[in-house]
C-alpha cells in the first residue's frame, strides 16, 4: 500500500464488474468492485478517492474515512468491524463493534466512547484487531447480540 497521511486517508468503494470485492448492498443485489485508498474528492454529487496514481469515483454509502488511528501498519477506518479489549468491563473483555465517528469521538458500536487523543497508545495505536467492515462482512457484529 502507498504510504498516505492517515489523517485525510479514506476508502470508497468502486464499482467493477470485473472485481473481486463482492458487496451485498441490500437482501437482492450484490455488486463487485473493489476498494480504492487516498484523498476523497466531492464534486458535485459524485465521489472520487484520488491518490498519487489514480483518481476514482466512488459510491457514496461506502465512503470510509480513516478515524487517525492504526492497528500495527493498517488504518481504522469508519464501518470498520474490530475486535477489542473493553476497558469498561470488570475483565477486560474482549468485544466486537462498528468504528462510527462522532466529531473528535469514535464510538465503537455504542457500547464504547472515547475521545480520539485516548486512544493514542504510542504512535496512535490502538489495541484491537480490525476484522472485516459492514459492507463484506456485515454478520461478524451479530457475534455480541
Amino acid at each position: 500500500m502507498q504510504s498516505f497521511d492517515i489523517d485525510f486517508l479514506a476508502r470508497g468503494f468502486h464499482l467493477d464488474k470485473n472485481g473481486s470485492v463482492k458487496i451485498k448492498i441490500d437482501n437482492e443485489t450484490e455488486v463487485s468492485g473493489w476498494w480504492a485508498y487516498g484523498n476523497l474528492v466531492k464534486l458535485g454529487t459524485n465521489f472520487y478517492i484520488v491518490n498519487e496514481i489514480n483518481s476514482f469515483v466512488v459510491e457514496d454509502w461506502s465512503v470510509c474515512k480513516c478515524v487517525g488511528i492504526t492497528n500495527g501498519d493498517h488504518p481504522v477506518f469508519t464501518h470498520d468491524i474490530i475486535s477489542y479489549i473493553n476497558p469498561e468491563t470488570p475483565k477486560g473483555e474482549t468485544e466486537i463493534g462498528e468504528v462510527v465517528p462522532i466529531n473528535q469521538f469514535v464510538r465503537i458500536d455504542g457500547r464504547y466512547w472515547t475521545h480520539l487523543y485516548d486512544i493514542n497508545m504510542g504512535d496512535y495505536k490502538l489495541a484491537c484487531e480490525v476484522i472485516g467492515n459492514v459492507f463484506e462482512t456485515p454478520e461478524k457484529l451479530e457475534i455480541n447480540e
